[in-house]
């Protein structure tokens, strides 16, 4: 995943992650109202290789992530070093 990283806070309003990353290998945190909303992750070609969303169900799976920019799918169970970034990310910034 990638080794740069973006932190973007948001108070308000509906958010979302963008496809392509101006910069490769970036990750980016999102911020909603003091929660941790979803992270992304982008490849050298600067397109958005993982999305892991933890604040909605998808068919019933939360937190879950999916691939590439496909949402179709019904979601994909986050690894147990997945779940360690997480909590790593939300204690360093004082996240729920």
């Amino acid at each position: 995943m990638g080794s740069r990283g973006a932190f973007e806070n948001i108070d308000s309003g509906s958010v979302k992650a963008p496809e392509y990353s101006h910069s490769a290998n970036r990750s980016y945190a999102i911020v909603q109202n003091g929660k941790l909303k979803h992270l992304t992750f982008y490849d050298e070609t600067h397109k958005q290789v993982v999305s892991i969303d933890l604040l909605h169900q998808h068919h019933g799976l939360m937190p879950h992530k999916h691939l590439n920019i496909d949402h179709s799918d019904k979601g994909i169970p986050i690894t147990a070093d997945e779940e360690k970034m997480i909590k790593k990310i939300k204690r360093r910034f004082g996240l729920s």
